[in-house]
């Protein structure tokens, strides 16, 4: 007879109902510590900001004997942050946002692809043990905001054909989750998360017909018990140099060995106060995805995304 505890209730009751009580817990918690600090100590601290980025990029070419395409480019990115922090408790909020588009070859029959698309919200609060360790709980959201192809060569026809692979909330990510963080400084902070649900959602119907991003063929969720570390960084080796970095690993409790992994790399080269180059660098892994390999195969791959833009910034 199997026993295992997860036949006594479905894993979508037990990921909502987890769902469910940190949504309800964690906003009251935040909201109580900010009444009580503020009514007795008044010692509430906001922390507010971010930054806007605006990248452009022309090339023309005429008679050129080098070969090339002539090649239009640009984006946007959005970054924002609201953190408090009380003698008993931190709550941490960010957004990021990013788009990007090229066109190659002249003419208005050219296409417009989507080179970078990406919208993250993060929300994660925390109750102070002592100065380092906090009780924390976790939200993460992740998805797009367009929809998204991949662009094949066909010999027979001689012509560059897509294929339709994605769009917002298709896939989202949705990934709740509670246990300790650690914070030795304010440029570092790392989570052990123990009991982490995860929503992974595929709104759209072919996508979710064709069983893409590791839900059941025709469902549009798929709901995950697991095991979650998070980490994050921030540094500045020199001058006018700004790193950035997170680390999200998530482990389903039916198959610990296969780790999803989430690796995000910002780098900020400031030129002067509005102008500045930026790298950006993802690494995604996850054994429920399936994409179309280098070699031409079809299977889970590790995924990388590098974006280098030259372009203005307003930070606030």
């Amino acid at each position: 007879m199997n026993t295992h505890p997860l036949n006594v209730l479905s894993r979508q009751n037990i990921v909502g109902f987890f769902i469910v009580s940190v949504l309800l817990v964690l906003p009251w918690q935040a909201l109580q510590a900010q009444t009580d600090t503020t009514a007795v100590q008044k010692d509430t601290t906001w922390t507010k900001g971010g930054g806007f980025r605006l990248n452009l990029a022309y090339v023309s070419l005429s008679n050129w004997a080098g070969g090339g395409e002539s090649t239009l480019s640009g984006g946007t990115e959005l970054s924002l942050f609201a953190n408090m922090e009380t003698e008993r408790a931190t709550w941490d909020n960010s957004l990021e946002f990013a788009y990007g588009i090229i066109q190659e070859g002249r003419g208005s029959d050219a296409p417009i692809k989507k080179n970078n698309d990406l919208l993250i919200i993060t929300s994660k609060y925390g109750h102070k043990l002592n100065k380092k360790w906090s009780l924390a709980g976790l939200l993460d959201f992740r998805t797009q905001v367009a929809p998204g192809y991949i662009y094949e060569f066909n010999e027979m026809t001689g012509r560059e054909e897509r294929t339709f692979t994605s769009e917002f909330l298709a896939p989202g990510y949705l990934l709740v989750s509670t246990g300790v963080s650690y914070k030795p400084s304010k440029n570092f902070s790392a989570g052990l998360l123990p009991m982490a649900g995860k929503f992974t959602f595929v709104l759209n119907d072919s996508l979710s017909q064709a069983g893409a991003y590791g839900v059941e063929a025709g469902e549009q969720a798929r709901a995950q018990l697991g095991a979650s570390l998070i980490a994050k960084g921030q540094w500045t080796p020199m001058e006018n140099v700004e790193v950035k970095g997170n680390l999200l690993l998530f482990a389903d409790y039916d198959k610990l060995a296969n780790i999803d992994v989430n690796l995000e790399i910002f780098v900020r080269l400031r030129v002067n106060k509005w102008i500045s180059t930026t790298f950006t660098s993802q690494l995604i892994y996850d054994d429920d995805i399936d994409v179309l390999r280098d070699d031409d195969t079809i299977g889970p791959a590790l995924q990388v995304r590098n974006v280098l833009n030259l372009g203005f910034t307003f930070d606030f």
